[in-house]
């Protein structure tokens, strides 16, 4: 069996590229971030370890994404967003009964269609 050769990561020019963690996004309700992720990391903070993603917004800034929330996190567990791909996020601020906060996630990438019943579907056939 043949291996396929993977791509591998320019580790040199990300250390010379490295400069140190980029200002975190700290969003207002329906502010929005757009950009292509870098690279994921794991951040610390007095609750424990954080994973974070490092973006490159379209406006040359670079923005580190905190996924502190675990509905974000969940979003990203969901559409898994891959370095190189581009995103779009947008704050829609805490729930107004719950209190959690809410987001919406958008990866850059073409879709695939799937029409593999969910188990809601009602058998109407007969």
């Amino acid at each position: 069996m043949n291996a396929v050769p993977t791509a591998h990561r320019n580790l040199t020019q990300e250390l010379n590229d490295w400069e140190d963690w980029p200002e975190a996004w700290k969003p207002e309700p329906n502010d929005i971030l757009v950009g292509e992720i870098l690279s994921y990391d794991v951040g610390f903070t007095p609750y424990g370890e954080v994973r974070t993603v490092i973006i490159k917004q379209d406006t040359g800034d670079k923005v580190s994404l905190w996924l502190s929330s675990t509905v974000l996190l969940d979003l990203f567990r969901r559409h898994k967003p891959k370095p190189g791909e581009r995103i779009g996020l947008r704050y829609l601020g805490k729930d107004a009964k719950k209190g959690y906060h809410r987001y919406h996630l958008i990866v850059d990438r073409p879709t695939e269609t799937d029409f593999t019943p969910l188990g809601g579907e009602v058998d109407d056939s007969l």
